[in-house]
């Protein structure tokens, strides 16, 4: 039983070098909330692991509240990003959105000017026309 445990934490181990390696290089927030998820629930296994090992019944308590803190993370993280479009699909942070929605506002009022420049010497039936045929 004992080699088992100690085969585990190796396991674990290695487990743990690869989740900080993705939480480091992860190019999304995405990859980056996976990982975090991911070590979680590695360090939930580490402490159960070391429990069984060294015969310690007192650490049930913080595998309880460990893996809360890890539920709660990740549906904080789900809640503060939301999944982009189809065209790129990645998740997008609440930021970049913002940015997104003031580049579209500020197209929108340039097409706006420059229709606006390009019927102000029109006569009002021409810039009906021109309305209608946008329409």
């Amino acid at each position: 039983m004992h080699y088992l445990l100690v085969a585990a934490g190796c396991f674990l181990a290695v487990a743990v070098l690869l989740t900080l390696y993705r939480l480091e290089k992860g190019p999304s927030l995405a990859d980056r909330a996976i990982a975090t998820d991911l070590l979680t629930a590695v360090l939930v296994g580490v402490i159960a692991v070391s429990a069984a090992l060294f015969s310690r019944d007192d650490l049930m308590y913080l595998l309880v509240i460990i893996a809360l803190v890890g539920f709660i993370s990740s549906a904080t993280i789900g809640r503060v990003a939301r999944h982009g479009g189809e065209e790129n699909r990645r998740v997008i942070t609440l930021a970049e959105e913002r940015a997104r929605r003031r580049k579209l506002q500020a197209e929108e009022m340039k097409a706006q000017l420059d229709k606006s420049e390009e019927t102000s010497h029109m006569t009002p039936e021409q810039k009906a026309q021109v309305e209608e045929e946008a329409e």
